[in-house]
């Protein structure tokens, strides 16, 4: 007989289960409670680099949304103020009924307290929020209306965990009264049937959480869709989601090998075999371990007992949250939307698929006497080799063999009429394989595997899709000429910090077979390389569903052509489409970027210092308030109309300028009697409308030789 489930199949609303410190090297934190979590967990999101950097979620709050969580377990000893916000019926529970919020709530921040293991932002508080108001002794519940309410009125709760959700998905929407039904159980207010009512009554509460700038982190499900659930997906109706919601599918972190580029050579079970995946979210999702996740008992004291192992994408989830976590201590400035800009922008997306194929299983509930329908899906990436698929699932099964049985019931063996392997499970008698063809690295992974180390060094690329049109701006210039560009808007607040990271910029397309849509087919392997994951998707969906009258057995067609023409008209009435990536510095504080940053749009400082000590490709404007210093390279050219300062702040240092200097703004001269800072500019520079200053007062303006130097 196959083991006891650990994976909930989910027909009603059911859990899914199944301050910088003192420098120290990433190696010093892998101990043994580190490592207690689970193998390779916490070293496949580099979390011991963000330790190392002095993240540990110290003085961050997240919200955990699920069943109710037992503070006593010792994993969570050293907490001071992590307590429930809410109730569920009378409060009093029979804690072997309640382990799946415990369990969320330690992956996220289980103390470092030498016993057992520790939770990936382990000096970060919790509240927890009970998803059910009423309990059911199958594990289904009442959903509350104010799961969120608590957080609304606390702006330092940023980043909110959600591992619940319902086993429905965009399947079968086979024709616009089928999409039309679910869009209005979305959208449209009460008054339909029951399941569009709780859709839509889950859409109030999602919307005011997003007002209020919150980060939702969801798990995926655990039925082996292509997409996630729905409440993971409820941003293909209402687009003012999107930005705020990040889905985490599962993945098995025995099965990823860290190569040397730094990426990871991934087995082909490197997806855990139970994950739904990222259809139609692939620019919000990112993965995370959830294969035998070691967290805090809830029924220790009974159990004796104080971690249990887990399977789930409700155990990936909170190690994003997690990792969110860490990038709010680190930058304390930004919102919720933007602790999932640098999430998505820092993940780790080089992944081959080392045995040419991934796998997963999907369960759907069985009709007359099957207790399940299950489907093997097999994902061959784009440019594979013509698998043997009999020899594929049987390196699968030989590799995983304990979760395709334990699970699912499902074994090879030999029959007996004509001596080949055949599959079989005592939940489905007829278990199918279904192969998916040219399928990217982003219908699986998302954006890929949340990287802590990567995270805590801020945003790693500008997404111009995650912008909107006010984001839109002609007053400045791209690589000197005049031009539209989206810009990104990052407030410090006052904060110092420092970017570390190479920003790139993604820029807005169609998803199409040329996604500027443009009469030059784009360079998908050169200057157009940032659209081409959107060449790849629209490649996916042609020959799976579109293209190949036969396609793969889910009779998802009409909901992926209906879902491509959306989604196009949508990113076209924004009119980012092809637009060119800018930051713009607002409030007080230091933002220092240090990485050779590519994006091609301006760098403007419009309040505080934005200070350039690695490289930018384009140009560089101070206006306002604004200072630009640094010593690193401006490869465009510098318009002063506030203050320019060569050197990093206060210190005595050069900058390179390759294009021209030109302005009306305040040069600031730092000098210690023998040494000068000095701007050195490839270009023309015309200074006339200039002036310079040494501190607080003007210099002869015969001292501007000392600090500038025309090529």
């Amino acid at each position: 007989m196959p083991w006891k489930r650990s994976l909930n199949s989910l027909a009603m609303l059911m859990l899914m289960s199944s301050s910088i410190a003192n420098a120290q090297s990433a190696d010093s934190f892998k101990t043994a409670e580190y490592n207690e979590i689970g193998y390779n967990v916490l070293d496949a999101v580099n979390a011991a680099s963000a330790y190392a950097n002095g993240y540990t979620g110290k003085g961050v709050i997240v919200g955990v949304c699920d069943d109710p969580i037992n503070f006593l377990v010792p994993e969570f000893d050293l907490k001071q103020n992590s307590e429930m916000i809410n109730v569920a019926g009378a409060g009093v529970y029979n804690w072997a009924n309640f382990t799946h919020g415990t369990h969320v709530a330690g992956v996220v921040a289980a103390s470092k307290n030498g016993l057992g293991m520790h939770g990936i932002a382990f000096d970060a508080e919790v509240k927890g929020s009970t998803a059910g108001r009423i309990y059911y002794s199958d594990g289904s519940f009442e959903s509350r209306k104010d799961l969120y309410a608590y957080y609304v009125q606390h702006p330092e709760i940023k980043v909110i965990n959600n591992s619940w959700g319902t086993g429905c998905y965009l399947t079968n929407i086979d024709d616009n009264q089928a999409y039309e039904l679910v869009q209005s159980g979305v959208l449209t207010p009460t008054g339909n049937p029951e399941w569009q009512d709780y859709l839509y009554n889950n859409t109030i509460q999602f919307r005011e959480a997003v007002a209020h700038d919150k980060l939702l982190v969801w798990a995926a499900g655990n039925n082996g869709h292509t997409m996630a659930s729905i409440e993971n997906t409820s941003p293909v109706f209402d687009r003012s989601l999107s930005n705020n919601f990040i889905t985490v599918t599962a993945g098995d972190a025995a099965a990823l090998h860290r190569n040397k580029t730094g990426g990871f050579d991934a087995d082909c079970n490197a997806i855990a075999i139970f994950s739904d995946l990222a259809q139609y979210r692939e620019d919000c999702v990112l993965n995370a371990p959830g294969v035998a996740i070691v967290s805090a008992n809830a029924d220790f004291a009974a159990a004796g007992q104080m971690d249990v192992i887990r399977y789930g994408t409700s155990q990936a989830a909170p190690l994003v949250t997690g990792v969110g976590a860490l990038v709010q201590q680190a930058f304390p400035y930004l919102g919720g939307k933007q602790i999932g800009d640098v999430l998505l922008s820092t993940a780790n997306n080089q992944i081959v698929a080392a045995d040419g194929f991934f796998i997963n299983v999907q369960e759907d509930p069985g009709e007359g006497d099957n207790k399940s329908e299950l489907k093997i899906n097999i994902f061959v990436p784009p440019g594979g080799a013509a698998l043997d698929i009999e020899k594929a699932f049987e390196k699968a099964y030989a590799e995983n063999e304990d979760l395709f049985w334990g699970f699912y019931g499902i074994k090879l063996s030999d029959d007996k009429t004509d001596g080949k392997k055949k599959l079989h499970s005592e939940l489905d008698a007829n278990v199918e394989i279904d192969v998916f063809e040219d399928v990217p690295v982003e219908a699986l992974f998302g954006q890929g595997i949340v990287d802590a180390g990567k995270a805590v060094g801020g945003l790693g690329a500008i997404n111009v899709r995650r912008l909107s049109a006010g984001d839109i701006s002609d007053a400045y210039t791209v690589r000197g000429k005049a031009e539209k560009q989206a810009l990104y808007s990052v407030d410090t607040q006052g904060y110092d910090s420092v970017w570390s990271n190479d920003i790139k910029e993604i820029r807005a397309g169609y998803i199409a077979a040329d996604p500027l849509g443009s009469v030059k087919a784009a360079d998908s392997t050169g200057a157009d390389s940032d659209v081409k994951d959107l060449y790849d998707r629209w490649l996916y969906y042609q020959t799976n569903w579109l293209k190949n009258p036969k396609g793969v057995k889910d009779n998802n067609s009409y909901m992926v052509e209906r879902y491509i023409t959306d989604f196009n008209k949508q990113i076209a009435d924004t009119g980012l489409v092809g637009l060119h990536a800018g930051l713009i510095k607002q409030g007080e504080g230091i933002l220092n970027l240090t990485g050779n940053n590519t994006y091609q749009g301006s760098s403007i400082a419009v309040q505080g210092t934005l200070q350039i000590d690695g490289s930018v490709a384009g140009d560089a404007y101070s206006t306002g308030s604004g200072t630009i210093t640094g010593k690193g390279t401006v490869n465009g050219s510098l318009y002063n109309d506030g203050r320019v300062q060569a050197g990093s702040y206060g210190s005595i240092e050069n900058m390179q300028v390759r294009g021209g200097f030109n302005g009306s703004g305040t040069i600031l001269l730092n000098t210690d009697g023998k040494k000068y800072n000095c701007l050195n500019v490839d270009g023309d520079a015309h200074i006339d409308r200039m002036e310079v200053k040494a501190a607080n007062s003007a210099a002869p303006k015969s001292a501007a030789y000392l600090l500038l130097r025309i090529a």
